[in-house]
Formats: C-alpha cells, structure tokens, sequence
C-alpha cells in the first residue's frame, strides 16, 4: 500500500465537511440578505399603500418628509438613556451619609440607586429637569473595604443604562484605648 491510497478516505470526509460547511455558510448569508431585503419591500409597499390614490406629487414629497422626520423620533426612543453620575468623594467612613448627584438625557423618567443589599433608593428631580438626587448612608458594617453601588436609569420605553461607582471605605482610627494587661497586682489564690 501506498501512503496515498490510505489517506484517501481520510481526505473524502474531511472535503464532504468542508463543503458541507461552505454550504451551510453559503446559506446563511442568503438567508440573511433575504430577509434584510424582504423587509425593504414590505417597508417601501407600506409607504405606497398610505399614498391616497390621485394625489399630487406634491403631497407624496411632503409625506415623504414627513415619514422622513419620524425615524429620528423612533431612533432615539430606541436608543439607552445617557447618565453622568458624581460624588463629593468616594473615601467613606461607616455611617456617613453620602450624596449622588445625577445629570441625565431627557429622556430618563426613573433613576434609582442600589448596593446589592436588595433595597433600592429611588432619586427625585433638583429643579432642573435632567438633574436628579439622592442620598446614602454608608452601612456601619460595610461587608468589604470597596464596593460597587449601581445608578440605574430608565425610560419610558424600558430602555436603561447602569454605571458603577465604587466606594472605599477609610482604614478605621482606633478611638478605644488598648487594654494592657495590669501587671502590678499580685494574683488571687
């Protein structure tokens, strides 16, 4: 036998999966493309469907442009809010309360804060209509030195945005005196 004839079959399946799998590539990309031009056409019949029959040119331009400035509304309703969150600091110490302040796209109707510990602070608007606040108080027993609280906002639409800001807590000063033990005492017996 010739190393050729034994690597015959070995080389038959190995080019039946590799057409199988250009073929399947092949299909998926027309697929796609079939679908994306199958919603064109309904789209582009549904805009000669709303054109009433004998009217003017005219009239179907500014509908055209009417149509036109629709899709930014759209747009934006689909697109996440925007936020910008700051603190005074991010270097706590247990117990003191903290303040967010929040500037956000106006599109945001509902901001809330939480810490994972399963409460959520809702924020309220600060005179203008894209600035929002609320205040926290950092637990007297944080579970770690650094930890994350979440600012969540949401639309209308139910569309969100979340930031992170991680706070630190300072290295605890000893404010009770050590006890030493008292070694001038003579030993009860």
């Amino acid at each position: 036998m010739k190393c050729g004839e034994m690597a015959s079959p070995d080389r038959a399946r190995a080019w039946t999966a590799y057409g199988l799998f250009v073929a399947l590539l092949a299909g998926a990309v027309l697929a796609q493309g079939c679908g994306q031009g199958n919603s064109e056409t309904k789209q582009a019949q549904a805009q000669v469907e709303t054109v009433p029959a004998g009217s003017a040119p005219g009239t179907v331009a500014s509908m055209a442009v009417a149509e036109a400035a629709k899709a930014p509304e759209k747009e934006s309703e689909s697109l996440p809010p925007d936020v910008e969150v700051s603190v005074q600091d991010t270097l706590v110490t247990p117990g003191q309360p903290v303040e967010f302040l929040v500037h956000a796209t106006a599109d945001v109707n509902r901001l809330a804060l939480s810490d994972g510990s399963g409460e959520t602070l809702p924020f309220l608007r600060d005179g203008d209509p894209n600035q929002w606040r609320v205040t926290y108080r950092v637990p007297l027993r944080p579970r770690h030195e650094r930890w994350g609280v979440s600012v969540t906002a949401r639309t209308e639409a139910n569309r969100w945005c979340r930031v992170w800001v991680f706070l630190h807590t300072k290295p605890a000063t000893e404010s009770v005196a050590q006890v030493k033990p008292d070694t001038t005492s003579v030993p009860v017996q």
